[in-house]
């Protein structure tokens, strides 16, 4: 369980440091999320989780090792087109 709970905050801290970079080149402030946040539930609207699992999951394929099994499959073929042009 421990380790699990040290995991947990890891995802956390990784998640953090995504939205925080995201805010930030994208150029939106703090109060404009939570706004935004506030009005979707105001307005009882689901949040959208399908980016974030896309991106999650890049995120894992381009970088991580569960994603070299992908990366060995796809990269080849991508990389030699546009190594081509």
């Amino acid at each position: 369980m421990d380790d699990i709970e040290e995991l947990l905050y890891s995802n956390e801290a990784l998640c953090k440091s995504i939205v925080a970079h995201a805010m930030e080149f994208y150029g939106v402030e703090q109060q404009e999320l939570n706004d935004h946040i506030q009005e979707a539930k105001r307005n009882k609207r689901p949040a959208e989780k399908v980016s974030v699992v896309q991106a999650l999951k890049h995120l894992v394929r381009d970088w991580a090792e569960e994603g070299t099994h992908e990366r060995n499959d796809a990269f080849p073929c991508i990389l030699s087109i546009v190594s081509g042009l």
